[in-house]
């Protein structure tokens, strides 16, 4: 059979050569299902020239008053067209119609416009699916475009009517067809017209003809290009970015990134993202300082020798200078502070959880606790707002492959594998992080989990995408950090998550692995570092801390990559055996020969709690409850994040952020002069941990009972039992002196006293467990 040239959009060919003699008969009359009926009969038996005999007939069942779907064996890449060649008996509905349809294998499908109800007899069909056929989303609001069309997994026929019927239809013939030339006939290869459509942009002033703005708000613009790229996360298709010249003269380019809006629905135990409106490309931007903004919007599409410009209106940003990102404080780089671009260097000390996912295995065989439905953005709601309640200030969160990932193997749901990313956990993401922002709580977000790239440790590598076992480029995990594609695809990855969240201030940081050192890298991960932390800091106009991550305590660290200028947090475990006191190890990790301290970066704690298979629960209480202190008066540069969330949750065990918050409201650890002390007791406690953070005139001072952080039974010390030696040679001066609950984060006892010079000895009030306190000099 000949194959027509395809038609316009919502184009259904139907060809009715064997039946023409049917058009003539009075629908519905007894002679013409009769004539129809022995017409079907004698094709199905005798057969027609170039048509399949009765023996290769396919016999589909209706299932009206349901749709009736009939799949192709093979959906091609970049599929054109359905054809398709059918027999309907006499006795189908009257009201039969036909339509061709495309799936993505995620339960979005778009269907070809319904054309007419089916006669019976023989038809030859064509759909067109093409990029311009206007396909229809169901059930949801996606539009069709180009990039749809290469998701296709499965395609064919849906076959509908409103009467109850036990009909069978015979299919001769199901093919989708994937042709080099459109529908207009034009060679794929010729370079197309472009044009930007639909363009939206915020704080439009009609009257005024400007843009109206805010500092610290988001501006953001979106349009539709035309022709839309088929792969619109490969800038070499399409590439649309924003040259912005800011009110002190300073020229930035801003990425853009391709968006499909997204309702997320709670179905209870899980939760769909689906389409709200048709797909665009973005570009967002925050503006820091008042004035006048001038934008110049860049568009480029494959094939075209000269990009697409367009003049914006100007953006009018009212409101004071702001800066609200999270950077090492350009002072005291053993800290974090907000607001350095304007020196406003605002104390910031991240408290809170490892919120890695929403659900962990680890967590539920070590201590005890029930999976969380993966409902990842209510779930990630929920716990945000409880963690906030008791004053954490910071998650981290995994961007894994059971959770917020965005490419994953495409059997996986939600997924569409190597180069490819999900547009479900990209507006999951967005609403993470507008809302962690809301709640004062930043967000150390996780690139890449280690078992992603391991063949061994929590090994992943075998669900890569980029695995060559799963139609990847990359034979061996060890060569994902050297291959030449997988670079290529992280390039463009980081690129996509600059443009979409670089702007916010919910993040803390870029985290490049968790737990580099459990990876294939092996010898290639410095040289990986060494480009990929340059490459983020390159990329990212906002300044964002990058780091990365080791597995062990802070001795693990390579210190090659420590150093390395772009590189400017780092992030360890605090996982110890029995014979390790939790407290000693994070003090040790700032303030040892061999601590990380001489790099003059910060350095969090992200994960601890035991063992790294957690511990007894006296032992996982005391450290959750006596971390943050000892992190404090160790110099760290915020509380260590433990790994057992779940069980913080289920058990309610919100109140240490909530002590730890409460103790350092108002307080400021840095100054070039500020050091860890260890505080002596009179009569000597052996079994107390007694340290102190030490600046010009104020003290933070803490004592713990180690056997009670050990997992052993807590001893009560009696008021006035113990003094705390602050010092043999303490100027003489008024003092102010505080003493708190360290569970609680309540103020005990404070007072004012005259110290008249040389050794200053303080006596303690009666406590059990662990006991802080402030000490400084009356103004």
């Amino acid at each position: 059979m000949s194959r027509e040239r395809l038609l316009p959009v919502t184009c259904v060919t139907i060809q009715m050569d064997d039946c023409c003699a049917l058009q003539a008969l009075r629908p519905g009359s007894a002679v013409r299902r009769v004539c129809a009926g022995l017409l079907v009969l004698w094709l199905i038996l005798a057969g027609s020239p170039g048509r399949a005999q009765a023996a290769d007939l396919r016999q589909v069942a209706l299932s009206s008053p349901m749709n009736t779907m009939v799949r192709a064996d093979h959906v091609p890449a970049g599929p054109t067209r359905i054809e398709a060649e059918i027999i309907v008996p006499a006795d189908a509905p009257a009201d039969l119609g036909v339509g061709g349809y495309l799936a993505d294998g995620h339960g979005r499908w778009f269907r070809s416009p319904i054309a007419r109800t089916l006669e019976p007899g023989r038809h030859q069909l064509t759909f067109d699916v093409g990029d311009a056929a206007g396909l229809v989303c169901e059930p949801y609001r996606a539009c069709w475009n180009a990039y749809a069309r290469s998701q296709a997994k499965e395609g064919g026929l849906f076959l509908w009517s409103a009467t109850a019927s036990r009909s069978a239809i015979q299919v001769v013939r199901l093919e989708i067809v994937a042709d080099s030339q459109g529908p207009a006939g034009k060679a794929v290869g010729d370079a197309p017209v472009v044009s930007l459509r639909d363009l939206r942009l915020d704080g439009f002033d009609d009257r005024a003809g400007i843009m109206r703005g805010r500092t610290g708000a988001r501006w953001s613009m979106d349009v539709r290009p035309d022709p839309f790229p088929s792969q619109p996360y490969d800038l070499s298709l399409f590439d649309l970015s924003a040259l912005i010249t800011t009110p002190d003269g300073q020229q930035i380019r801003i990425g853009g990134f391709y968006r499909q809006p997204l309702t997320i629905i709670d179905q209870g135990d899980r939760e769909l993202g689906v389409p709200s409106a048709g797909a665009c490309f973005e570009v967002r931007y925050r503006p820091g300082l008042p004035g006048t903004y001038k934008i110049r919007l860049d568009a480029t599409w494959a094939g075209q020798a000269k990009s697409l410009a367009l003049a914006l209106p100007d953006l009018v940003v009212e409101g004071e200078p702001w800066d609200d990102y999270v950077r090492a404080d350009p002072l005291d780089p053993r800290f974090f502070c907000t607001g350095s671009r304007i020196g406003l260097r605002r104390f910031y000390w991240p408290i809170g959880l490892n919120l890695h996912s929403v659900w962990d295995l680890r967590t539920r065989d070590c201590c005890r606790t029930v999976l969380t439905p993966g409902r990842l953005w209510n779930a990630y709601d929920a716990y945000l707002r409880r963690i906030a309640a008791a004053g954490g200030t910071a998650v981290e969160i995994w961007m894994c492959s059971w959770g917020l990932a965005l490419e994953w193997r495409g059997e996986w749901t939600e997924f569409h594998g190597a180069g490819c990313y999900s547009d479900q956990n990209a507006e999951r993401i967005d609403r993470v992080l507008d809302l962690a922002s809301t709640l004062g709580i930043r967000v150390n977000l996780v690139i890449n989990n280690h078992g992603q790239a391991s063949t061994s440790c929590d090994k992943e590598w075998d669900a890569n995408p980029w695995n060559t076992a799963n139609g990847g480029p990359v034979a061996a995990a060890e060569r994902f950090f050297t291959d030449a594609a997988a670079l290529e695809g992280q390039e463009r990855y980081r690129r996509y998550i600059i443009a979409r969240w670089a702007d916010h201030p919910a993040v803390l940081g870029w985290k490049l692995w968790s737990e580099q050192n459990l990876t294939a890298g092996g010898g290639s991960l410095r040289a990986w570092h060494v480009h990929a932390a340059e490459r983020w800091e390159a990329l990212d106009h906002y300044g964002h801390g990058v780091t990365t991550h080791w597995s062990g305590d802070y001795r693990a660290p390579d210190r090659a990559i420590v150093e390395q200028p772009a590189l400017s947090y780092v992030c360890i475990d605090a996982y110890h055996g029995r014979e390790t006191l939790l407290a000693q190890l994070i003090w040790d990790g700032s303030n040892a020969s061999d601590s990380l301290a001489r790099f003059g970066k910060p350095v969090l704690v992200t994960e601890y709690g035991g063992t790294s298979g957690a511990g007894p629960q006296p032992q996982i209480i005391a450290e959750h409850h006596s971390g943050p202190f000892a992190a404090l008066v160790s110099g760290c540069s915020g509380s260590p994040m433990l790994w057992w969330f779940e069980w913080v949750d289920q058990q309610g065990l919100y109140q240490p952020f909530r002590a730890i918050a409460r103790f350092i409201a108002g307080e400021d650890l840095r100054g070039q002069a500020a050091h860890s002390v260890l505080i002596a007791t009179l009569p000597d406690q052996p079994r107390l941990w007694s340290h102190a953070w030490s600046r010009a005139g104020r003290m933070l001072g803490y004592l713990l009972d180690t056997t009670w952080q050990g997992g052993g039974s807590a001893r009560s010390y009696a008021a006035g039992e113990m003094r705390l030696v602050i010092g043999d040679q303490v100027a003489p001066g008024t003092c102010h002196l505080e003493w708190w609950d360290a569970d609680s984060g309540e103020l005990v006892e404070s007072r004012m006293f005259e110290h008249p010079g040389g050794m200053l000895a303080l006596t303690v009030p009666g406590f059990t467990r662990h006991l802080a306190f402030k000490l400084a000099r009356a103004p």
